[in-house]
């Protein structure tokens, strides 16, 4: 029960309080998290036990069959009748009747472990018979179970992970008992507890390991705390067996795309954006809905970072699981070391993944993956790599080739044979080369540049390079990043169909032409490069109305300037752009009465305010306005006062303020609000500590 005694009194509390209707209530969490240990803890719990006349509870599994399932609750709440009433199932007697007279006039508690779908708690609700006293039943789940077709009250918990004291203190526990751990062991031990990433299953199978090893000795502990043997793989393998359950549940279409992470090394950040980029392009994907991404998260099979579900990684047990799936089944193979290149390793193998750039030097590697003629897919996702290293461009089958961790002095040249290329990512400062057009099947382009070389902009000279023209003749693009680059004008009548996303593009890319040749756009991202004494007359706004069916908006000055008036125009009215629903803008130092341009957004959900977007002392917020924005983010401002009215954001939930310093008060919104302050005024964080005795604000 370490680091669930929280948890424990909430579900105890959902289940006895002084509710007089019958309730469900479900506790969801990933594998080996500890979800039966804490049912089964509160269903023996003394004042649960006093509270119910009948208890049950049955483990149903993904195979189970209903009758059964009913039949050991049955014979369960039987057990439990003290009156010995005699609630027998005739053989003639229908089993859903049985069943509801066994709890008819009973407050009851079943409890219905190792659930895997919705299907037999929701037919479960339409035996219940109907009865106002308080009954329970407790659903215990991988996944979070849905309450769209239950008619009773629907009370959710999620178990999250252990902390890094939670997760010393089991391990400590289950390696000593109740004996004290040798002081020169906790260094060691703390890092092994770390490692195991608050799972308490894997840190009680690695605990087990440690005792059976029964080599208490600095050394060792320090070999198992930086995975130099075997524990921490082979206490992984063990409790393989609770998790591959999870992964062979999974719907066929999903089970590729599970594999296909691994393609990332372990406590890799994964990227939403990034992870569905490569799926669409091994053909796995769906890039209208990213379906299976959401999927994975709602399964618990992948741990989500940060408020929102774009960033998220693999738990080091899922890794080495799904590392060994994709490497047995021929779908991914990695290369982490000189023996993962060996010929044999690589053949027959379609995406090899590159977590060590500098391997592609070494002449036996290089040679060995270059004759492998299956491969269709290279990602170098291993840590950036700033020297050029020889890339196999011989295959002429390869999709999908991602080497953005690698650092080209020039472009190579011999990509562009690469015909059948639909994911090209890599990190070069030299021009893209006209030739570019020959990847007709191009879907997706992303260009980044060297950290450590940046062009100087002189203040007659204020145009970013370009791409050239021959850019749009890759009809296939969807996704287009050219980091401190710009679209040229199109050639008459030439159009990209099907680019929804432009990135990192320079003021220069939003020229009327330009825009009006990208007409499905949905997410457009700009940057702009101040420069000195020189006249900023063109704003990167003026034509985004051309963009009927724009998303998501996010421009920002990359070296913006603090001055008493804004670097570029004023910000034109938007109000007729229907479809943006993020906006997200930086070091433009616009006044707060520009805001009301902004405002008046129909569909805006998400507002970020960075580095200075607006400057000036006060903002008045009047009005009904901001009808739709439930995300507000500000960082970085002078602002000192700032009032907002009753009508105004009237469905905002959440409020991130960071540097700040100025600000000493915060609106008092109408609605309940989570709020976040991250080095700001002291008295803002006491207006809203206040403001959290009357329920309107909460701290996250």
């Amino acid at each position: 029960m370490v680091g669930s005694f929280d948890m424990f009194h909430e579900i105890r509390r959902a289940l006895i309080e002084n509710m007089t209707e019958t309730a469900f209530v479900a506790i969801s969490g990933m594998a080996g998290i500890g979800k039966t240990t804490l049912a089964r803890r509160v269903f023996n719990d003394s004042l649960v036990s006093a509270n119910f006349e009948c208890r049950a509870f049955v483990t149903v599994g993904q195979m189970y069959k209903p009758g059964e399932i009913l039949q050991a609750i049955i014979a369960q709440v039987n057990l439990d009748d003290k009156e010995g009433v005699g609630m027998i199932v005739e053989e003639d007697e229908d089993l859903n009747k049985s069943f509801k007279r066994s709890l008819k006039g009973r407050k009851y508690l079943i409890v219905l472990d190792d659930i895997w779908n919705d299907d037999f708690y929701v037919h479960l609700q339409l035996l219940l018979p109907l009865q106002d006293n308080g009954s329970r039943i407790l659903l215990v789940s991988r996944e979070p179970q849905s309450a769209a077709y239950v008619a009773f009250p629907f009370h959710k918990y999620k178990i999250r992970f252990l902390n890094d004291e939670e997760s010393w203190d089991l391990l400590r526990r289950k390696v000593f008992g109740k004996r004290e751990c040798p002081h020169q062991l906790v260094k060691a031990g703390k890092k092994i507890a770390e490692n195991c990433e608050g799972l308490p299953l894997l840190i009680v199978a690695v605990a087990k390991l440690l005792s059976e090893a029964q080599n208490n000795v600095p050394e060792f502990w320090n070999e198992v705390a930086e995975k130099q043997n075997s524990i921490f793989e082979d206490a992984c393998d063990q409790i393989s067996e609770v998790l591959i359950s999870s992964y062979n549940y999974l719907p066929q279409y999903l089970k590729m795309n599970f594999l296909y992470m691994v393609v990332f090394p372990q406590k890799h950040t994964i990227h939403r954006s990034k992870i569905e980029n490569i799926w669409w392009a091994e053909g796995i994907g769906n890039l209208s809905f990213s379906l299976p991404f959401n999927d994975l998260v709602s399964r618990n099979l992948v741990v989500v970072r940060g408020k929102s579900s774009n960033v998220c990684s693999l738990h080091a047990a899922y890794w080495y699981l799904i590392k060994r799936l994709a490497e047995n089944n021929k779908v991914v193979h990695t290369l982490n070391s000189y023996a993962d290149g060996s010929v044999e390793r690589v053949q027959s193998h379609r995406c090899l993944a590159i977590y060590k750039n500098v391997l592609l030097a070494i002449k036996e590697v290089h040679n060995s993956i270059g004759s492998i003629s299956t491969v269709r897919s290279l990602l170098c996702t291993g840590p950036y790599h700033p020297y050029q290293v020889p890339v196999c461009s011989d295959w002429r089958l390869l999709r999908t080739l991602d080497a953005l961790t690698i650092r080209f002095y020039e472009f190579p040249l011999e990509l562009v044979k690469l015909i059948l290329l639909r994911y090209l990512a890599l990190t070069c400062n030299a021009d893209l080369p006209p030739s570019i057009s020959k990847l007709w099947n191009l879907e997706f382009l992303i260009v980044h540049q060297h950290v450590s070389i940046k062009r100087v902009l002189a203040a007659d000279d204020q145009c970013s390079p370009c791409v050239p023209e021959e850019i749009w003749d890759l009809q296939e693009l969807k996704h287009l990043q050219i980091v401190g680059r710009n679209l040229p004008n199109p050639p008459l009548g030439k159009v990209l169909p099907n680019l929804t996303e432009l990135f990192d593009v320079g003021a220069q890319s939003c020229y009327k032409r330009v825009l009006q040749s990208i007409p499905n756009l949905k997410k457009l991202r700009i940057q702009i490069e101040f420069v000195p004494n020189a006249a900023q007359t063109i704003s990167c706004f003026d034509h985004i109305s051309c963009l009927q069916k724009l998303e998501s908006l996010k421009s920002v000055i990359v070296n913006p300037k603090i001055l008493l008036e804004p670097i570029v125009p004023p910000l034109p009215f938007w109000n007729s752009i229907y479809s943006l629903k993020k906006l997200s803008l930086g070091g433009f130092g616009y006044p707060w009465e520009d805001m009301s341009k902004i405002a008046e957004l129909p569909s805006l959900e998400e507002l970020k305010l960075k580095c200075y977007a607006f400057r000036g002392d006060i903002w008045e917020a009047e009005g009904r306005r901001f009808s739709k924005l439930r995300y507000l983010i500000i960082e970085d401002t002078d602002l000192v006062q700032w009032t907002a009215g009753d009508e105004t954001f009237p469905q905002l939930s959440w409020l991130t303020m960071k540097n700040c310093h100025k600000l000493r008060e915060i609106p008092r919104f109408s609605t309940p609000l989570n709020v976040e302050l991250l080095d700001c005024h002291p008295l803002a964080e006491t207006c809203v500590d206040a403001e959290r005795v009357h329920a309107n604000y909460s701290w996250k």
